[in-house]
C-alpha cells in the first residue's frame, strides 16, 4: 500500500489510525467489491482470468478505468485545488473509526515477527521504514530487486558532462501523470524557475497523458522551456531510442516509492538521476549532490543550477553508484535466501 493521504501528500504517521479511516478521496463500497471480485473468479473458472489476453488487456484496464472515473469525479466534486482537512489526532474516543486500523497494523506487525523468517526490503528506505513500524531487525534484509534493463549496463558508458554544445541540459521524466510520483510537482517546479535558466532546459515527458490539471502544467511549460517534448506511453523496446540525448533523468517522488523501475531504467543506461530524498532511486547514485528536498521547488532548482553552472559533473554521480542487478543475480540471491532460511 502506498504510504500517501489522500492522494495529496506523503503519509509518515498514521495518527493511531485515524488518517486511515479518512484517507480514500472515494471509500469502495463493500458490495461492488464483492462482485468484481466475484467477476473475476467467475472468469478465471471459465479460462479468462489473469495470463489471458481478456482478462489483462479488457477486464483489468476496464476495472482501472472504472475507479479513475470514480474518484475524478469525486475529486471534481469537492473541488481538486481544496486542501484536504488536517486528520483527527490527539485522544480518541473509544471505539473511534481508526481503531480497525490500528489494530490491524499492530497485529500484521505482531504476525510478521512472529512467523516471518525474512522480510526482503527492495531499498535501504523501505527496510528503515519497516523498522520504525516495528518489524524486528534481525528479519529484515534489503534485497534489490532484479531488472531486463540491467543488460544496457555494459552497452553504455557515461557522458563526459551534462550539457548539450548549445548550452542546454536535456532531462528526462518517464512514469506516470501522478501526484505520487512528483508530476504535477514538477510541472510547477520547472514553471516557477527564471527564464534564464528555463530556457537552457529540455524535457521529455514519456508518459500516458494525465488528467486535465497534468496536461496543462505540461502544456504550459512548452513557451517557457527551451524544448517540451511529451511521449504518450513507451514500451521497454522504445527506450534506447527515447533515451539517446537524455542528460540526466529525474524522479521527484512525493512518497516513499520503494524503487521506481523508470530509476532503474534510465541508471542502466548511465543516465544520473536527480531525485527527491524520498523513497530508494537516492541510492541507486549515492550521490547527496544530485537529491532534493521533496515537494520543496527552491531546493530543486538549487541542484539544477548547479548542473546548468558546470559545478556537477556526471562522474560526481557515478563515484559511489552501484551496477543494476540482473534479473540472473536476483533469482541466484533469492535462491541463497531460501536456503538458508
Amino acid at each position: 500500500m502506498n504510504l500517501w493521504f489522500a492522494e495529496r501528500e506523503t503519509c509518515d504517521d498514521f495518527h493511531a489510525g485515524a488518517k486511515c479511516a479518512r484517507c480514500l478521496p472515494a471509500p469502495p463500497q463493500p458490495g461492488p467489491v464483492r462482485l468484481a471480485y466475484a467477476f473475476a473468479w467467475s472468469l478465471s473458472q471459465r479460462g479468462l482470468g489473469p495470463g489471458t489476453a481478456f482478462y489483462d488487456r479488457l477486464f483489468r484496464p476496464g476495472m482501472s478505468r472504472a475507479w479513475r472515473l470514480a474518484r475524478r469525479l469525486l475529486r471534481r466534486r469537492r473541488g481538486d485545488d481544496v486542501p484536504a482537512p488536517p486528520p483527527a489526532i490527539g485522544l480518541r474516543p473509544h471505539g473511534h473509526a481508526g481503531d480497525p486500523f490500528a489494530r490491524r497494523r499492530a497485529r500484521m506487525v505482531g504476525l510478521i515477527n512472529a512467523h516471518c523468517d525474512r522480510v526482503l526490503c527492495v531499498s535501504d528506505r523501505v527496510r528503515q521504514i519497516a523498522l520504525l513500524h516495528g518489524i524486528h531487525a534481525e528479519r529484515l534484509q534489503t534485497l534489490y530487486i532484479g531488472t531486463a534493463e540491467a543488460a544496457e549496463w555494459q552497452k553504455t558508458l557515461p557522458r563526459p558532462g551534462f550539457l548539450a554544445p548549445d548550452g542546454t541540459l536535456h532531462l528526462a521524466y518517464l512514469g506516470y501523470m501522478r501526484r505520487d510520483k512528483g508530476f504535477h510537482f514538477l510541472m510547477q517546479a520547472l514553471q516557477a524557475l527564471p527564464l534564464v535558466q528555463a530556457r537552457r532546459l529540455r524535457l521529455t515527458v514519456a508518459a500516458r497523458s494525465g488528467d486535465a490539471g497534468a496536461m496543462a502544467g505540461l502544456n504550459a511549460l512548452r513557451p517557457h522551456l527551451a524544448e517540451v517534448r511529451h511521449v504518450d506511453g513507451y514500451t521497454h523496446d522504445d527506450l534506447t531510442a527515447l533515451l539517446a540525448d537524455v542528460a540526466l533523468g529525474i524522479v521527484p517522488v512525493q512518497w516513499e516509492d520503494n524503487l521506481p523501475q523508470v530509476a532503474l531504467e534510465m541508471h542502466a543506461r548511465h543516465i544520473p538521476l536527480i531525485t527527491s530524498d524520498r523513497g530508494g532511486a537516492q541510492e541507486l547514485g549515492r550521490a547527496p549532490a544530485f537529491v532534493f528536498r521533496a515537494g520543496d521547488a527552491q531546493d530543486l532548482h538549487r541542484v539544477l543550477y548547479r548542473m546548468l553552472e558546470g559545478a556537477v559533473q556526471p562522474a560526481d554521480y557515478w563515484t559511489r553508484a552501484q551496477p543494476p542487478t540482473s534479473m540472473d543475480e536476483h533469482l541466484d540471491a533469492l535462491l541463497e535466501v531460501y536456503a538458508r532460511d
